[in-house]
């Protein structure tokens, strides 16, 4: 549901557009835009990602935002015999295209004692699963699960299945950035976006990190997008990389707004998970769906 708002918070965007250097970029771009291709801007772009990553460039895709690579993957790596296998609660999509698909889906709880993903738990809730999902930070609970659980369970989890590791949110938390695994666990795919912090989600602009034999049966599920990109979208997402100092400022303008918020909450008598990104939990001690009805009121 799409609301007309002043304030707008369901889906965790950032209130600003992108920043101003990456606006200069886009603007630039659009004067060429006659071309498919009209320099190397997708190059640049996938070059920068490396640089600041430690990986090979070929183990960077772009992509028109995360959504269009989670569908893939899902897709690809889970079946009705071979499923998926997903924190309760976290960001709902992935299980969203396994059910629709009919393919096997197993919620397992966070961990009580931290609200981190129970990889432990995950793992003997389906031993043979074909794709593990881990949502780092964790959309909504605004939780993170340590390195080195997750490290656990690419470790652990069959040769030939997938730990996707969905980093929406890592710009909040940059040190814990699951970067290193990729050189040590071949079935660990990154995901990533602009859509958050970068304030780029109607530009449509995310990437993955993997090893390029796991991106590769994914073409085989809708068009070939990560070549089809808008040009000023990727000169804006390289703008912003380049210019990062921006968006750790921004980081730290949300961090402010998100710790006043938890403590006015809890002031009025109401917990939350603290989340350690731009979203958090709370127990309104009543039903959601009319504490929403009255907001949208």
């Amino acid at each position: 549901m799409t609301v007309k708002a002043d304030v707008r918070i369901d889906a965790n965007e950032h209130p600003e557009g992108p920043i101003a250097q990456a606006v200069t970029a886009a603007t630039a771009a659009l004067s060429k835009s006659n071309r498919y291709a009209p320099g190397s801007e997708r190059e640049d772009l996938i070059r920068t990602i490396a640089t600041i990553d430690g990986v090979a460039p070929d183990m960077v895709v772009p992509w028109p935002g995360s959504s269009d690579p989670l569908y893939r993957l899902v897709r690809a790596y889970s079946s009705a015999t071979r499923g998926l296998v997903v924190a309760a609660p976290v960001f709902e999509m992935a299980a969203g295209i396994a059910s629709d698909a009919g393919y096997k889906v197993t919620h397992v709880p966070v961990r009580p004692s931290d609200l981190a993903h129970d990889v432990k738990a995950m793992l003997a809730a389906d031993p043979d699963a074909g794709l593990y999902y881990i949502c780092n930070p964790n959309n909504p609970v605004g939780t993170l699960t340590p390195l080195d659980d997750i490290a656990w369970l690419a470790a652990h989890i069959k040769p030939d299945a997938i730990l996707l590791i969905d980093e929406a949110y890592i710009d909040y938390t940059p040190t814990q950035k699951s970067t290193a695994l990729l050189a040590k666990y071949p079935n660990v795919v990154i995901l990533r976006t602009f859509s958050k912090v970068y304030g780029m989600a109607g530009m449509r602009m995310g990437y993955t990190l993997a090893n390029p034999a796991l991106i590769k049966p994914l073409m085989d599920w809708g068009s070939p997008s990560p070549y089809m990109l808008p040009i000023p979208a990727i000169a804006a997402a390289t703008a912003s990389l380049q210019n990062y100092g921006e968006i750790t400022k921004r980081v730290e303008a949300i961090k402010v707004t998100r710790d006043w918020t938890i403590a006015r909450l809890e002031a009025l008598g109401y917990t939350s998970t603290k989340g350690l990104c731009n979203c958090f939990m709370v127990d309104w001690r009543t039903p959601a769906k009319p504490v929403q009805q009255a907001i949208l009121a």
